[in-house]
């Protein structure tokens, strides 16, 4: 998750609001192709969470939900707001994932075998034409996509249909066969080389050992990744 440049914070917005700029400034100069996604809610949907979601309802005369959280905007408001003022920003898409039979609340539920047997996904674009500019119009707009997404999952225990849209279909099995082979052969190949393999051993251990340092002196390896980018920076200019 670290090298794949995943976003840590502390719930603590000073602390954090520092830590997604120097990320927004990474991006930002190095132009990388990305995709980011954020969860609002910044939890699962539990009877405590939910019970406090309720009274953020309440405080702030919003509707109660019944199929969502309310969502804290502060990130997502500062992240979209400065990557479309860098001109980085393509489109927000809004993804619901709906579990018709039953919710996966933890690994427990994985490890006893309790799958969802079906997963129903909706998604929304919405491009950078149409976003609002301003702080305020964000929050705004996060605002309204969970009411519609309270709705469309109401919509769907209700009916057992999405709202009238398009349908995206996987094209062709063969890349979910695909998966399946390779993430159940992989852990197969890894524990056969720890076993039998004196090089793979030594490599996973200097892997281990060096982001255990970079954990302690940078917490955490995407640190060392951006500055690392700073200090070129400084170097070149």
């Amino acid at each position: 998750m670290q090298m794949s440049l995943f976003i840590y914070v502390k719930r603590k917005w000073q602390e954090d609001k520092d830590t997604l700029q120097k990320y927004i400034n990474y991006i930002t100069d190095i132009r990388y192709k990305h995709n980011i996604l954020l969860f609002p809610e910044g939890t699962d949907l539990t009877e405590k969470t939910k019970m406090e979601s309720d009274i953020y309802a309440i405080n702030h005369n919003k509707e109660k939900y019944k199929y969502v959280l309310h969502p804290k905007p502060t990130g997502f408001v500062h992240l979209s707001h400065q990557l479309l003022k860098n001109g980085n920003l393509d489109a927000v898409y809004d993804v619901t994932l709906i579990y018709p039979d039953r919710v996966p609340q933890n690994e427990l539920y994985l490890l006893t075998g309790r799958y969802p047997k079906q997963i129903k996904i909706h998604l929304a674009r919405y491009s950078k034409e149409i976003l609002p500019r301003t702080e305020e119009g964000l929050k705004i707009f996060l605002e309204q996509r969970w009411q519609e997404k309270e709705n469309t999952i109401r919509e769907f225990y209700d009916t057992g249909n999405f709202p009238p849209g398009n349908t995206l279909r996987c094209e062709g099995d063969w890349k979910i066969y695909a998966a399946l082979v390779f993430w159940t052969v992989l852990p197969y190949i890894t524990l056969y080389y720890l076993i039998f393999s004196t090089w793979f051993r030594n490599l996973v251990l200097a892997h281990t050992a060096l982001l255990l340092a970079t954990n302690i002196v940078l917490e955490g390896f995407h640190n060392f990744e951006m500055a690392l980018h700073r200090w070129k920076k400084k170097t070149i200019f």
